[in-house]
């Protein structure tokens, strides 16, 4: 409670990105936060100006002709990763002719949920982010009735959090969104099924500290990747939003997390497969 009230009141003082604000035709406040980065960074502030912020914004609105002009070009591709012919961003702009105009206001949520490839990657992301919330809170309660001793699974759990998290950090700067949720989603999968098919209840072996780490490792690499990556999926105006709405969504199948790991071994392991297997499915 401590750190989230330390949380709640640094959020205060925490600027708004300057990409949002440009986007949003904020000028002033744009140029505020970018003076702040420049005092920072020990950089010269005359770099920063209030026309060079508008530089900026009339930067970004000249794209909308560009794209209107293009309107026919290579659709952009559906689903979690990089465009073909255009950034998110450059799909909302190209509908928004009035966003160079000091007058303009955010477009309405549906407007964004008309954009094709938006939709999509926000059903997508919706899914992946319901099975990596389940299964994170299925492990952590369904882990005391994993065949085994439960002290060497729960280190290796916990070990694994750690791992995973620093690790899924370090390869998303390098994979796209789509590949990594795919491989993530697989690696959980398998070792569900092999601890499925290979280890009995009565007479566990060895092996099973080894599917939960793995199994565990898949999760959490999943839940890292995806507060990485998801802003980069969607238009910066509505990227709070989606997140937003996939986290909601999540919440709300998590409820079923600890009734799902109270049901007799190995129906747990089975019902993790399957929703493993739907989230690498989502993820093509």
């Amino acid at each position: 409670y401590m750190m989230l009230c330390i949380g709640t009141i640094a959020s205060f003082f925490y600027p708004e990105a300057p990409r949002y604000l440009v986007k949003s035709n904020q000028i002033d406040r744009a140029q505020e936060v970018f003076e702040k980065i420049a005092n920072y960074n020990l950089a010269d502030t005359a770099a920063v100006s209030k026309e060079r912020v508008r530089e900026l914004f009339r930067i970004e609105s000249s794209h909308i002709a560009a794209a209107n002009e293009g309107s026919d070009a290579e659709e952009a591709d559906n689903l979690l990763g990089q465009t073909k012919a255009e950034t998110s961003d450059q799909i909302v702009m190209r509908d928004t002719q009035d966003l160079a105009q000091q007058s303009w206001e955010p477009p309405s949520i549906m407007f964004f949920l008309r954009q094709r490839t938006i939709l999509i990657n926000l059903i997508a992301m919706t899914v992946i982010w319901i099975i990596a919330a389940f299964s994170f809170y299925v492990n952590n309660t369904f882990i005391k009735y994993v065949p085994g001793n439960f002290e060497n699974n729960i280190l290796v759990m916990t070990s694994t959090d750690i791992g995973a998290a620093f690790l899924a950090g370090l390869i998303s700067k390098r994979y796209t969104a789509k590949s990594l949720f795919f491989y993530y989603s697989m690696l959980s999968f398998a070792a569900s099924l092999l601890m499925l098919l290979l280890v009995s209840k009565e007479q566990p072996n060895w092996t099973v500290p080894i599917y939960v780490g793995l199994a565990r490792a898949g999760v959490v690499s999943t839940f890292t990747t995806i507060y990485l990556k998801h802003p980069g999926l969607f238009p910066t105006l509505f990227a709070v939003t989606s997140m937003g709405i996939t986290n909601f969504a999540a919440r709300l199948f998590v409820i079923m997390a600890p009734m799902v790991a109270e049901v007799p071994y190995p129906i747990p392991v089975i019902i993790l497969t399957i929703v493993q297997g739907l989230s690498a499915v989502s993820a093509l």
